[in-house]
């Protein structure tokens, strides 16, 4: 990847985050709130908000589905992308052992990918009709607790079954030279 193409990778998230979260704070301004200000979540994100309201949020539901899917759709597809180009260089690879250790990787990394998207995709593209505020709690705390643990385990276990493999070797041939 090229350093012009990176720096333009970087400004794009910096800039969709910037107007997307411009846009929803715009939307939740003309709300009405009932009363009760207290949001009963871990912390103050979009659908939960939205249950405060006395007023129509159908602008904010559509607003909110319509720049999560564009958001969490060109995300993805951005990766699976850049994966095309990845698993094309790997198969490039003339030594099995090489192209078996760079698909290693891409598996690890790619699980994460699915764990991280899937949460999101559940997240904020479910119907409103099947929300529900402690399914919520669960899925939110699973995307923001649970797959930053599990990534550096994934990728740890990685390198882990290496060192185990280059072990059983060690341990099965000893060098007998010393």
């Amino acid at each position: 990847m090229s350093r012009q193409l990176c720096k333009q990778l970087v400004a794009g998230a910096y800039t969709v985050g910037l107007v997307d979260s411009m846009i929803h704070t715009c939307c939740t301004f003309q709300l009405s709130l009932w009363s009760s200000n207290i949001i009963k979540h871990f912390f103050c994100v979009i659908p939960p908000l939205l249950v405060l309201s006395c007023s129509d949020i159908r602008i904010n539901e559509i607003v909110m589905f319509a720049f999560m899917c564009c958001i969490i759709v060109s995300s993805l597809v951005t990766v699976l992308l850049f994966y095309v180009y990845i698993i094309s260089t790997i198969l490039q690879i003339y030594f099995a052992k090489g192209r078996r250790k760079a698909f290693s990787s891409c598996t690890f990394h790619l699980t994460s990918v699915v764990m991280f998207h899937g949460t999101l995709l559940f997240m904020y593209l479910r119907p409103t009709s099947s929300y529900s505020m402690d399914t919520d709690k669960m899925v939110s705390a699973f995307y923001t607790l649970e797959i930053p643990m599990v990534n550096p385990l994934i990728y740890s276990l990685r390198n882990m079954e290496e060192h185990v493999k280059d072990a059983l070797r060690n341990a099965s041939f000893p060098d007998t030279s010393v």
